[in-house]
């Protein structure tokens, strides 16, 4: 006794492929994407300091750079200024408007302004891939 006729077996084999084929095009997709995005120069040069960029505070600990995209409460915390009702209004920010583009888009948090930013820039970047990390949003109108 068979589980599934055969033209049931060819239908799953279809979809299998279907599956199979939408997989490969999504991968392709981002690969795609991740090759014709640039880093902004500014967050660029943020993220090779790395290690090397300090507190704003003055603490001669050095601390990672933070992507903004994807920080913890915890993470945001560890800046000069950002207790946890800050971190949370940038967090809640990220989940009602999107991923943020540019560091500079944090001016829309309320809460942070020019002087803030500006102590934050050299520990805060933006990666292209935490800003476009599904590629249904990097597809062309009508496909």
């Amino acid at each position: 006794m068979t589980l599934f006729t055969q033209v049931e077996r060819r239908a799953l084999w279809v979809l299998v492929g279907l599956l199979a084929a939408g997989l490969a095009g999504r991968q392709l997709r981002r690969a795609l994407a991740a090759r014709t995005l640039e880093p902004d120069p500014a967050n660029q040069a943020a993220f090779e300091a790395g290690v090397r960029a300090y507190r704003a505070t003055g603490i001669d600990e050095p601390i990672e750079v933070i992507d903004l995209n994807v920080a913890s409460a915890a993470e945001l915390q560890q800046l000069s200024g950002v207790g946890p009702v800050l971190a949370k209004k940038i967090i809640d920010y990220r989940r009602k408007n999107g991923y943020f583009p540019t560091v500079e888009e944090l001016l829309n948090v309320d809460g942070v302004g020019p002087k803030r930013l500006e102590r934050w820039k050299s520990v805060l970047m933006v990666r292209p891939e935490t800003v476009y990390p599904d590629t249904a949003i990097l597809t062309e109108p009508g496909t």
